[in-house]
């Protein structure tokens, strides 16, 4: 069926085993990534998201919904991603998080943000609904930030009526994601 949870634990351990992370959850619908990343980013003081106008609608829906405020970084012309000196261009103190929408090339600037996001004691997103199994020097997309989250559609890399899922590198950032999580309600 399509609630097997012995399918979703395989499913699990595999994912696990391919970014060797343990911090993995399968989600009913990818854009549920967006949502519990940007959850689990935000406080009181830092609710700003600075992310890519290159993106589907439902990431910006998910970050609204999920209590943030999306700030646009222009994109570069190569990789159409956000890079490092647009972000310094929107960035303030309330900002709690960068997403990069990643494309089906890599961010040229990805260490850059990646440093600029650790300096200012921010958390790096991945979306990655278009670029799973694409990988630099050895690492996956989607392991280089501290949340990703990835979609499964009928049009994404992992084919399938719906789906997705959610990655965090720290436990205490994946304890806020599975807590959020808990409340939702299992799909009919």
């Amino acid at each position: 069926g399509l609630l097997n949870n012995n399918k979703q634990k395989i499913l699990k351990e595999y994912l696990c085993d391919f970014f060797k992370m343990q911090n993995v959850l399968c989600l009913n619908r990818g854009r549920l990534g967006a949502y519990l990343a940007v959850k689990a980013s935000i406080n009181k003081k830092k609710k700003k998201i600075i992310l890519s106008p290159f993106t589907i609608f439902d990431v910006v829906n998910m970050v609204l919904c999920a209590g943030g405020i999306p700030v646009f970084s222009d994109v570069e012309k190569k990789s159409i991603t956000i890079s490092l000196e647009n972000i310094k261009k929107v960035y303030d103190e309330e900002v709690a998080a960068i997403l990069i929408t990643h494309t089906h090339l890599i961010n040229i600037d990805i260490e850059k943000i990646i440093n600029f996001a650790k300096e200012k004691n921010i958390l790096l997103i991945e979306d990655c609904a278009i670029s799973f199994g694409t990988n630099k020097n050895g690492n996956f997309i989607g392991t280089f930030g501290d949340i990703s989250f990835f979609s499964f559609g009928i049009f994404k890399f992992i084919s399938s009526l719906n789906g997705g899922m959610i990655l965090a590198k720290k436990n205490e950032i994946f304890s806020k994601i599975l807590k959020e999580h808990e409340d939702f309600k299992v799909p009919d």
